[in-house]
């Protein structure tokens, strides 16, 4: 073989092994609509872009959007259907109403005791055909579970060292959280993230319950709040990353592989970045001098005794009149958490 033909062939080698490159690793940019800036919530999704850049050479891109840049906080799956973007970080208790069946996640004191438990919970709800008819009318799919940490509370005035104490209290409390705080005399509201912090230092609510400890300290309440409660565990906001079915179905087929390989080193950062943050965060509160409020067994009994399986009951009732299957929902979380 000529050195001409030689290198026409290497050539065309070439541009084949290129273009069943192209093919196979094709170049595809998703947008990620965010809330506040980046913290321990956002540590999973910042996992899974870092890891399917990597294991795509570069050809898939993720980009989180922060600070709202693309969507308010109780917009997004509305931004999901109409197609401004392919993620979302979205937290069923903004928009109740769109997404009913997920708000058994935002149950309060749900027999969750650990994260790992949490992952397999989370997982089992978003599978429920429920979960998957209401995010389709959305155009949207579960694609993990932002893991969010057990809620407790930050406040000014004086502390709440007893149960009485809540009576009369203006409280950030979403979803269950708040019918929980409900049932011992608070008036719960709901109030987006990215405006808790004014609406503490204005005055318009006297306690805010976040994810403990990482959420306060990334939306700037421990600014403001001059207690703390460490074990009242009323519950958590149950807040997922959702995607965009068309743009799911869009992927090639292993791109959509890559994203499943990255859900575990993803609920991995998740966990540890819940941990390091904690560690650090105690410290820094201790160091400011906020009062730690700490309930006694007996306090937090009567708590759970009014404020638990009551709401349970009226949530099921309730949601059932909407025409979901509530009672078969919240069957599924007891029995995933108990296995």
């Amino acid at each position: 073989m000529s050195i001409v033909k030689f290198a026409l062939y290497a050539a065309a080698l070439s541009t084949t092994a290129h273009s069943a490159f192209a093919q196979e690793m094709p170049d595809v940019s998703w947008n990620v609509s965010m809330h506040g800036n980046p913290r321990g919530i956002t540590a999973g999704i910042e996992e899974v872009a870092k890891f399917v850049e990597e294991n795509t050479q570069g050809s898939f891109k993720i980009k989180l959007n922060y600070g709202e840049a693309l969507s308010p906080a109780k917009e997004t799956i509305d931004g999901i259907q109409i197609g401004a973007f392919e993620m979302a970080l979205m937290c069923a208790s903004y928009h109740p109403g769109k997404t009913p069946s997920l708000m058994v996640l935002d149950l309060p004191m749900l027999p969750i005791d650990n994260m790992d438990t949490k992952i397999a919970v989370h997982e089992a709800v978003f599978q429920h055909p429920q979960v998957k008819q209401e995010l389709a009318k959305w155009d949207a799919d579960v694609y993990m579970s932002a893991l969010t940490q057990t809620s407790e509370f930050m406040g000014v005035g004086e502390a709440p060292t007893e149960l009485n104490d809540w009576k009369g209290r203006v409280v950030r409390a979403p979803g269950g959280l708040g019918e929980a705080m409900s049932a011992i005399g608070a008036t719960p509201t709901t109030v987006p993230a990215p405006e808790v912090y004014t609406a503490l230092e204005r005055g318009t609510v006297n306690a805010v319950s976040f994810p403990f400890t990482t959420a306060h300290v990334a939306f700037g309440v421990h600014d403001v709040a001059k207690w703390y409660t460490d074990n009242m565990a009323p519950g958590t906001t149950g807040c997922q990353i959702i995607m965009s079915k068309s743009a799911w179905d869009n992927l090639p087929e292993n791109y959509q592989q890559i994203m499943m390989d990255a859900k575990a080193p993803a609920y991995e950062a998740l966990k540890a970045r819940y941990e390091a943050d904690d560690e650090e965060n105690l410290k820094m509160l201790e160091e400011r001098g906020l009062e730690k409020v700490s309930y006694s067994p007996e306090t937090l009994k009567a708590f759970q005794d009014s404020a638990a399986k009551p709401v349970w009951d009226n949530w099921v009732n309730e949601t059932s009149n909407a025409g979901v299957p509530a009672q078969e929902l919240l069957d599924l979380v007891i029995e995933t958490s108990s296995e």
